[in-house]
């Protein structure tokens, strides 16, 4: 049953991004890491975007990751000749692990996201600790790199 539940939302998620992927606000590619899957962002103005992932985890207990987070951008932390901004930001976790092992809990995130001159991408490093609330409170966290393409840019 769960997982005819994570292939629909993984449908419904997919044809939902491509009406999405109009807006040149709109970036799709792969996150490495924890988790390892498909990365999405959704810029909302010059400083704020909202960030998801849909990811496997390859740890112990293996699982489907599902992720979503407001994020804020600080263009002027590094002196540098390239545009590399330092961001953060508050989300959510949900773990679909086999059995009644399934997690939900709150995610904070920082990163550093790059992008070249002249090609529509954006290539990411981040750190996210998750506090764990449902079943159980615990602390973990997140590690990954990403790159994804932004429509229409």
């Amino acid at each position: 049953m769960r997982s005819k539940i994570c292939f629909l939302f993984i449908v419904v998620l997919l044809f939902h991004t491509s009406s999405f992927a109009q807006s040149e606000n709109f970036g799709l590619g792969a996150i490495i890491g924890k988790p390892t899957g498909i990365s999405g962002k959704y810029w909302l103005n010059n400083e704020n975007a909202i960030d998801a992932a849909l990811g496997y985890s390859f740890e112990n207990n293996s699982s489907i990751n599902i992720h979503a987070d407001y994020l804020w951008h600080i263009y002027n932390v590094f002196d540098t000749q390239i545009t590399l901004p330092l961001y953060y930001g508050v989300g959510g976790k949900f773990n679909a692990k086999d059995g009644n092992k399934s997690s939900l809990g709150v995610r904070g995130v920082i990163g550093l996201v790059w992008w070249p001159e002249r090609v529509p991408l954006d290539v990411f490093f981040e750190l996210a600790p998750v506090f764990n609330l449902i079943p159980e409170t615990e602390l973990d966290i997140d590690a990954a790199i990403g790159v994804r393409y932004f429509f229409n840019r």
